[in-house]
């Protein structure tokens, strides 16, 4: 069960830039509110949760590109061996897990603040039209 409601949670908000272009957080969407009847304190709380961990997530994003550009770089200059790869992606993969955990751990925490009623009811939520 806490497994689907992050992955739903996951997906309310996910990094894709033309989903965050064109929609509000999940928990500011009204649709998503009304149907968890999210209290004013609750939309605060979930809001200081995602604004503190904004700026570790950006960094680890800065981090992440930039250790996939200097892997692309080396790959695209012939030839290559595994051994000059293998630290290069060793920091892409471990800059990738130290971005989902910030992120798993920001989702836990906007967990945390919902009751078990609105847990459920977030799971319900149709992604696809809840941030219409």
């Amino acid at each position: 069960m806490i497994v689907g409601l992050l992955l739903a949670m996951t997906w309310h908000s996910s990094p894709v830039s033309a989903q965050q272009a064109r929609h509000a957080p999940w928990w500011q969407a009204p649709r998503v509110q009304v149907k968890l009847e999210l209290t004013a304190e609750q939309i605060r709380e979930i809001d200081k949760v995602y604004r503190e961990s904004l700026p570790n997530r950006r960094r680890l994003r800065d981090r992440l590109a930039e250790a996939r550009e200097r892997l692309a770089r080396v790959m695209a200059d012939s030839p290559f061996d595994d051994r000059q790869l293998r630290p290069l992606v060793d920091r892409v993969c471990d800059v990738q897990k130290k971005s989902n955990v910030a992120r798993t751990l920001m989702l836990v925490r906007m967990y945390q603040v919902l009751n078990p009623v609105q847990r459920v009811r977030l799971a319900d939520i149709d992604p696809r039209s809840a941030l219409r």
